[in-house]
């Protein structure tokens, strides 16, 4: 039992030793609490209203008309 509870501690001390230390944030990051507010507001340019649609795709021939399977 005392090796079960020092085997969690020692792995417990090893997790606690490899986690990554927090990176602070700079005022200029969206994730930040002090970014300024309406940068990120609204939809993408893709999806307000005066975005244009993509032009169609121009038609093209197939490569070959699969004539010889249909016999």
């Amino acid at each position: 039992m005392r090796s079960a509870v020092a085997l969690i501690a020692v792995v417990i001390a090893a997790v606690a030793a490899c986690s990554p230390t927090a990176v602070p944030l700079v005022a200029e990051h969206p994730a930040s609490a002090r970014a300024p507010t309406g940068r990120l507001a609204g939809p993408p340019a893709a999806l307000r209203a005066r975005a244009k649609a993509p032009a169609p795709a121009p038609a093209s021939a197939p490569a070959h008309d699969h004539a010889e399977h249909a016999r």
